[in-house]
């Protein structure tokens, strides 16, 4: 999974003291950097320091995935159906 994959690049990056580029649209993932650059039009617009890079537990944003899902649908029925 996404947060298989970045524990495992975190991991590399803390104990072997290498550098990652990372590009993504998934705000969920600023969580592992230590330093992010944001763009827009091809400009580099802001910069944000983490004092701390954080792990992400599988199963919690899984169960928060699935939350989500769950809510964008709901939003997505109607309240009530009248049938004609």
């Amino acid at each position: 999974s996404t947060v298989e994959i970045m524990n495992l690049l975190l991991e590399i990056n803390l104990e072997q003291k290498t550098a990652l580029v990372m590009v993504t649209h998934n705000p969920d993932l600023e969580a592992y950097a230590d330093r992010i650059l944001y763009v827009e039009d091809g400009t580099f617009t802001r910069q944000v320091l983490n004092k701390t890079q954080s792990r992400l537990s599988v199963a919690e944003y899984s169960s928060f995935l699935e939350h989500a899902d769950r809510t964008a649908v709901e939003r997505e029925l109607p309240s009530a159906v009248t049938v004609s």
